[in-house]
């Protein structure tokens, strides 16, 4: 016997089939196993409304909206990936990576440079130049990482 609405109902199938129970028999059973109070099991489950996402000035219906938009630089997973593993700004997360371009040519990654046949060191040294503020040009010569190129004679 289950007694809710000042009703008395012959089991949780009978509750089930009453037109004020918002939940179906197999949802209300499984509720009340894990303990959610009999009030509580058969209404829905409240859904928080996503809020809106502020990026560009703009603003957007949700995250799905901003990675679809031309300007988003990256993947929807890669842009969720930074903002909720990494606590990135949206503003931050939608930037692609930046354009290596060496020769007048745009490589994918410092690794795609390295193999290029005009590189004249190993990637590690043209990933440890580029990180100390040398250009692409300068990181793939043979020259010690304190030098610079030096134009003619």
């Amino acid at each position: 016997m289950v007694r809710l609405w000042d009703t008395d109902f012959r089991s949780i199938r009978a509750l089930a089939r009453d037109p004020r129970c918002k939940t179906s028999y197999t949802t209300l059973q499984t509720l009340l196993r894990w303990g959610v109070p009999l009030e509580a099991a058969v209404v829905p489950p409240t859904t928080t409304a996503v809020p809106a996402v502020v990026c560009w000035g703009e603003t957007f219906a949700n995250y799905a909206a901003v990675a679809r938009d031309p300007r988003c630089g990256v993947p929807y997973v890669t842009m969720m990936s930074r903002i909720k593993k990494k606590d990135w700004p949206v503003e931050q997360a939608v930037v692609g990576s930046p354009k290596l371009v060496c020769w007048g040519e745009t490589f994918k990654n410092v690794r795609q440079l390295s193999l290029d046949p005009r590189c004249q060191v190993a990637y590690v040294t043209v990933l440890k130049k580029i990180l100390s503020g040398q250009t692409p040009e300068q990181a793939t010569s043979k020259l010690p990482l304190g030098l610079e190129l030096k134009d003619g004679p």
